[in-house]
């Protein structure tokens, strides 16, 4: 985590993750690739007004739990936050649009 040294009381957090972490393969091509190319989207601010947000800075401290603490099956827990992550920002976050339509018909 990196706070603003201009006095702006702002935080920046990097995740890098390799995108084939985040989902399995088989939801990968609708879930996440769509949306690493997505170039109208360089960035998403994360506003401590907004409600949704807060599931993922939860997420954020208990990922660095588990990489400072290391329990036993911590890869599991760890993508777990990391799909709750991606969840909440696909669903808040992304501009993007996306036709539930067509995902009903594929999985109807």
């Amino acid at each position: 985590m990196v706070k603003d040294a201009n006095g702006t009381a702002c935080t920046y957090v990097c995740l890098n993750v390799s995108p084939s972490f985040i989902t399995a393969n088989e939801l990968f091509t609708t879930f996440v690739h769509p949306y690493m190319h997505a170039s109208q989207t360089p960035y998403i601010l994360l506003n401590r007004k907004d409600h949704w947000p807060k599931q993922i800075y939860q997420c954020i401290q208990a990922i660095q739990q588990l990489i400072d603490e290391t329990p036993v099956y911590y890869e599991l827990e760890l993508n777990i936050q990391l799909i709750t992550i991606w969840k909440s920002l696909l669903q808040n976050g992304f501009q993007m649009k996306h036709d539930a339509r067509k995902h009903d018909k594929m999985n109807g």
